[in-house]
C-alpha cells in the first residue's frame, strides 16, 4: 500500500508541476489553456483508465491464483496476452476519436474563446494513447511481487515529462504539448520493458493480437477525417457535427473490427 500511495503522490506532483512550469515559462493565459486541455483529456483517461486498472487487479489476481501445469503458459502471461489487446481496442477509438472531435468538443464545452485549446487536446490525446499500457503496470507488478519497481518507473517517467516541459515550453504551447508526446513514447516503452522484465508479459503475443485493432482504428480515423467537411458545409451546429463524427466513427470501427474477428479469429487468449 505504501508503494502504491507514494506512486500516486508522484503522479499528482508531476501533473501539477507541468502546469506550473508552463505558467512560469509562458504566462498565465497559456497555463490556463494547457490546464483546460489536460483536464479534458484526463476526463477521457479516467473513463478508460480507472475501470481498466480495477479490472486488471481482478484479472491478474485470479490468474495468479491458478495452479497451472509446469509445461503450460504462465496464467498471468496468458491473461495479459488477452487483456492488453482488449484494453487497446477500447483505448484506441476513444483517444483517436477525441483527436477527431476536439474542435467541436472545446467549442461546446468551453466556447469559441477557448479555440486554441483544441490543438493541445489533440496532441495530449495522442500522448495518452502512447501510454495506455501503463494502466495495468501497477496491478501486474503487485501480483508478481515486484511492486517496489513502481518507484523507479514513476520517477523516470515524471523526470522525462517535466524535462520536456522545461526544454520545449519556451518555444510555445504546442511545442510543450508535443514534448509530452515524446515523454509518453519514452514512458510507454519503459512500461513495456518493466512488464516484460518483471511482469513476464508476452508483448510479442500482445502485439500480434493488436495488429487488426490498429487497422480498424486507422480506417476509422481516415474515414471520419475524409467526411469531416460535410457537416461543416451543411452549416450544422457543433453538437450535431460531433454527434455525426462519433456515430460514423463508431460504425466504421466496430464494422472493421467485427469483420476482422469473423475472418481471422484473432484475439485468442492462448496466443
Amino acid at each position: 500500500a505504501r508503494y502504491i500511495l507514494s506512486v500516486r503522490i508522484i503522479v499528482f506532483a508531476r501533473s501539477y508541476s507541468g502546469t506550473l512550469a508552463v505558467g512560469g515559462l509562458l504566462g498565465l493565459a497559456d497555463a490556463g489553456y494547457y490546464r483546460a486541455a489536460e483536464r479534458i483529456v484526463a476526463a477521457f483517461s479516467e473513463l478508460v483508465g480507472e475501470p481498466a486498472r480495477l479490472l486488471a487487479w481482478v484479472v491478474f489476481r485470479r490468474a495468479n491464483s491458478r495452479n497451472a501445469p509446469a509445461t503450460a503458459v504462465d496464467p498471468v502471461t496468458r491473461a495479459g496476452s488477452f487483456f492488453l489487446p482488449v484494453l487497446f481496442a477500447i483505448a484506441a477509438p476513444v483517444y483517436l476519436g477525441l483527436v477527431l472531435v476536439a474542435g467541436n468538443l472545446v467549442d461546446i464545452a468551453l466556447g469559441a474563446a477557448w479555440a486554441p485549446v483544441a490543438l493541445v487536446v489533440k496532441i495530449l490525446a495522442i500522448r495518452q494513447l502512447l501510454m495506455f499500457q501503463g494502466y495495468v503496470t501497477e496491478p501486474l507488478l503487485a501480483v508478481r511481487g515486484e511492486v517496489k519497481r513502481l518507484w523507479p518507473l514513476s520517477l523516470f517517467i515524471s523526470f522525462a515529462s517535466i524535462l520536456m516541459i522545461v526544454v520545449l515550453a519556451p518555444f510555445g504551447l504546442v511545442y510543450a504539448a508535443l514534448g509530452q508526446c515524446v515523454a509518453a513514447a519514452f514512458a510507454g516503452a519503459l512500461s513495456v520493458w518493466f512488464q516484460i522484465r518483471y511482469g513476464k508479459l508476452d508483448w510479442m503475443g500482445i502485439s500480434a493480437n493488436s495488429g487488426l485493432i490498429m487497422l480498424a482504428a486507422a480506417v476509422m480515423f481516415v474515414g471520419v477525417s475524409s467526411l469531416a467537411h460535410w457537416p461543416t458545409e451543411a452549416h450544422m451546429p457543433a453538437y450535431s457535427q460531433m454527434a455525426m463524427q462519433v456515430l460514423v466513427g463508431a460504425l466504421i470501427y466496430l464494422g472493421v473490427l467485427y469483420a476482422s474477428w469473423r475472418w481471422t479469429g484473432w484475439l485468442k487468449p492462448g496466443r
